[in-house]
């Protein structure tokens, strides 16, 4: 997740990840995997919006100008998907509250909601009380970092988390996933804990309202089961020596003491007084992802939107968020190009894929700025963010507010081609980029922007991607069903 991030931290590991080209056109959207209803645009009356039907393993979509209090304001959300969740306290699992507007984050792990909403008198006021820290003797807090610079901070409570189920919201009765005692973050609610040395070293703001984060929440559904978890990253141990890899929930660095090490920062923080030290947490005492919690349709998720045209863009697209890849009819593979997740510490494209645009591979040593992450799928994203200006030649925008993303004078049509390190498959990918100040709308596939970490190396695949693909995310860690013919994870597909 770049805005709303992408390398998280590292501290010797990352920990989580999210003049132009030839011409092309808008790919093929794959045939829808849940049953669907039209609804209609409000953006010159175009039909392009679909509504799940009621299935269990389907919750709903949509991108909109966000809950009320952004709606309303000077800066209303613009390209965020938004899904419904609701949020029940183990010890007291009558007192729930289904909260909407909870921003879809393909690049990122967890759910993490202001402690405003689950106090607010809009959803349930006695919610909060009742979520217990996973450490009532030394509570546990949390900070994140994104690429952009901001980062959320608060504590680290379990709740029970349901989604999809008749309403495509986890309420009401039937057959609705359920991920017991899950590890959330409430963000914003120790804030005299706030470790300001750490936590804040990104020089970003703090974006732990939902004014701030432009949504209700945000809910990581990304390729693995825990926050800190880093497929391929090796253990090394204070003679430098390289004594494996590390793995999932308590064996991953924030979870594993190798000798002479210090828990990572900024990540969690245990608070038994009234200051907090850093601190390595079990793997259950962890953020982490609901999906991989799910009781079947766990190894991954659907995101399926609908095409939204260059130019035009719309306004309350709806579409579906199916759990579950291979476990059920309406989550196969079919066609879909698979791309594994580059697991390869040593690969230029590691935690990623390759992209390549005008004859040249991203990431790449032998190019400036190189860092060694490969490319992402990122939902999180509002834009697609690619490469940098003096790359593609592509003029920013000059009005204030939005000089960081790309204005042509007019459309350009684009064309990269995604790998996976080792494969010979080379999906062909059109894309487009259009003039961010004459959009105007909630929903648009040709916002883009130079890549935001300043290498202006990479490509960070943002929500533009979705419009007219049903994207896979394929969890690292959780075994696919037998006979299903879905591949292990991680891997995005599409």
């Amino acid at each position: 997740m770049q805005k709303i991030g992408f390398v998280i931290l590292i501290a010797g590991l990352a920990v989580a990840v999210g003049c132009g080209g030839s011409g092309g056109s808008p790919s093929t959207p794959t045939t829808p995997t849940t049953p669907t209803t039209t609804v209609t645009s409000t953006a010159g009356g175009n039909t392009i919006a679909t509504e799940p039907a009621a299935s269990g393993n389907v919750a709903k979509l949509l991108v909109d100008k966000g809950p009320t209090a952004v709606a309303s304001s000077a800066s209303p959300s613009a390209n965020v998907a938004f899904t419904t969740v609701t949020v029940c306290a183990p010890s007291s699992p009558t007192t729930c509250a289904t909260i909407d507007h909870i921003a879809i984050d393909t690049g990122s792990v967890g759910l993490r909601i202001p402690s405003a909403v689950l106090s607010s008198t809009q959803y349930n006021p006695n919610l909060l009380a009742a979520l217990q820290n996973v450490n009532p003797s030394a509570p546990i807090l949390d900070c994140v970092q994104f690429g952009d610079g901001s980062y959320f901070f608060g504590t680290v409570r379990s709740a029970i988390v349901k989604m999809g189920g008749p309403n495509g919201d986890g309420s009401g009765t039937g057959n609705v996933e359920v991920a017991s005692s899950v590890p959330i973050q409430v963000t914003g609610d120790s804030e005299t804990l706030l470790p300001t040395t750490t936590c804040s070293s990104s020089g970003g703001p703090e974006e732990d309202t939902v004014l701030a984060m432009g949504a209700n929440g945000l809910i990581g559904i990304g390729t693995t089961q825990y926050d800190c978890d880093v497929p391929g990253a090796p253990i090394i141990n204070s003679n430098n020596a390289v004594t494996g890899t590390f793995g999932t929930g308590s064996s991953n660095p924030c979870g594993h003491s190798v000798a002479g090490s210090t828990p990572p920062t900024p990540a969690y923080y245990a608070c038994p007084g009234s200051s907090c030290t850093p601190a390595f947490v079990t793997g259950p005492q962890q953020i982490q992802n609901p999906v991989a919690l799910f009781a079947t349709d766990n190894n991954g998720v659907i995101a399926e939107l609908p095409p939204v045209a260059a130019g035009v863009g719309g306004t309350n697209v709806a579409g579906s968020l199916v759990f579950g890849i291979g476990t059920q009819t309406n989550n196969t593979l079919g066609s879909a190009v698979v791309l594994p997740i580059d697991t390869n510490y040593s690969d230029n494209a590691w935690l990623g894929i390759t992209t390549v645009f005008d004859g040249v591979s991203y990431p790449s040593p032998t190019l400036a700025n190189y860092t060694g992450y490969g490319n992402i799928i990122d939902s999180g994203s509002s834009e697609i963010f690619f490469l940098g200006q003096t790359i593609t030649e592509i003029p920013v925008c000059g009005s204030s507010g939005i000089t960081a993303y790309y204005c042509p004078s007019s459309t350009e049509s684009l064309t990269a081609y995604n790998q996976a390190t080792g494969s010979s498959v080379s999906s062909e990918v059109p894309f487009f980029v259009g003039d961010t100040e004459t959009t105007g709308t909630t929903a648009f596939s040709d916002q883009a922007a130079p890549e935001l970490s300043g290498a202006g190396m990479y490509f960070d695949w943002g929500l533009p991607f979705f419009y007219g693909r049903n994207v896979y995310t394929a969890i690292w860690g959780v075994t696919p069903p037998n006979g299903s013919g879905v591949p292990a994870g991680p891997f995005w597909a599409y």
